[in-house]
């Protein structure tokens, strides 16, 4: 997301009947003057704001538009999806069944666009942390690969690639089912509405994360030098402790370099936005500073360093509240991946509550991660992922 799309029309509803009633639900729930707090167009992406104009063409997203907008409510009132909400989710899940099934629409943007809507909607149905893994990110690339062409064909795919290069590269860090080519990861995450900013360029090293710690496993179980790999991950970890700086220097400031004022609504955009860009720089640096102590055990320079990063990820919890629940879901994993990388107890201690808050929210499942110990399962789980041995470890306890 950059500064000139913060200026964008909002949506116009689409006419006609049915469709007109769920598109105009659905739109109050995107206005960009909606609360951030519940606001699905902050949380989820810009691809959101095309999808009215696209209802009527495609079963498949209408009916998951209906499944997120009666899960969002359900949330709304009381963060527990109803009956109905479920039983809709169920049916979004058949329709897009029958268009993966149907040639002419498996590989179409509106289709893709039907996964992303469920991959919000599971925001709100369920699914812990690092335990279980959505299945939409890994259906999405499915539906890219088949197509035998991952660039973005249209400008709505663009979008959809802004939102979906995220979800995939996190997920795919734990997902053994998510294997993208070096080529893939490239088309996947290089997107022309961001070009090189700082929070593209964090995503770009992070996607060669999947290739450094194939090699690294390879490498180690045939006992071969990694000086090469070594030296290649710790150029990345320089890399975005440089741009962290520039991330942070922006959430200090508030907003973004060279944005004058601008009204309240966008005031509040631009600071949470910055804040976010932030969060995931954080928790992609911890990630590679992992990496690094994984390939050399003896810089003991890491663990001071994990530790101040981790108290920055405590502080920008603390200071997102205000964009809670979901205008701040994003900091579940950035505080579950503090947590995997940090040793030091009483930094820990720290992590550990601030889950525990988010828990009480009760997004991306964070209610069903339950007790410290369990939390520290979690943590263990996804320790596993930093390491270069993290398929070889899965494979023996069977994760």
């Amino acid at each position: 997301m950059n500064q000139v799309q913060f200026f964008a029309a909002s949506p116009s509803p689409t006419p006609s009947n049915e469709l007109a009633q769920l598109s105009n639900a659905f739109v109050q729930t995107i206005k960009r003057t909606a609360d951030l707090r519940y606001n699905l167009w902050w949380a989820f992406g810009l691809f959101l704001e095309d999808i009215p104009r696209r209802l009527g063409s495609n079963e498949a997203l209408d009916h998951s538009v209906d499944a997120l907008t009666s899960a969002h409510a359900s949330f709304c009132i009381d963060r527990v999806p109803s009956v109905d909400a479920l039983a809709r989710y169920s049916r979004a899940l058949r329709s897009l069944r029958s268009c993966l099934d149907d040639p002419a629409t498996a590989q179409s943007s509106s289709t893709l666009g039907a996964v992303m809507v469920l991959l919000s909607c599971q925001g709100f149905i369920g699914g812990g942390v690092g335990s279980s893994f959505t299945g939409h990110a890994e259906g999405a690339t499915r539906i890219l690969q088949a197509r035998k062409q991952f660039l973005p064909r249209d400008e709505f795919e663009n979008k959809v690639f802004l939102s979906l290069r995220g979800t995939v590269l996190f997920e795919g860090l734990f997902n053994r089912n998510i294997s993208l080519s070096p080529q893939e990861w490239d088309d996947l995450v290089a997107n022309k509405l961001d070009g090189e900013t700082p929070e593209a360029q964090t995503l770009q090293y992070l996607s060669r994360a999947p290739s450094i710690l194939r090699r690294g496993k390879e490498a180690l179980r045939l006992g071969h030098d990694i000086t090469g790999i070594r030296n290649e991950t710790r150029s990345i970890y320089e890399a975005c402790k440089t741009i962290l700086d520039e991330l942070k220097a922006r959430d200090t400031a508030g907003t973004l370099p060279g944005v004058g004022p601008t009204s309240p609504a966008m005031t509040t955009i631009l600071h949470a936005h910055v804040q976010r860009t932030y969060g995931i720089g954080l928790a992609i640096t911890i990630f590679f500073n992992g990496m690094i102590s994984a390939l050399d055990p003896n810089d003991n320079l890491l663990a001071s360093e994990t530790i101040y990063l981790a108290h920055e990820v405590v502080s920008l919890a603390y200071r997102s509240e205000i964009y809670r629940p979901i205008g701040a879901g994003y900091l579940v994993i950035v505080l579950h991946i503090a947590l995997a990388r940090t040793t030091d107890p009483p930094t820990r201690e720290l992590l550990e509550y601030a889950i525990e808050e988010f828990q009480k929210d009760k997004i991306f499942g964070t209610d069903k991660l339950g007790t410290r110990d369990e939390l520290e399962n979690t943590a263990r789980l996804m320790r596993f992922g930093m390491t270069p041995l993290a398929d070889t470890i899965a494979d023996t306890i069977d994760i």
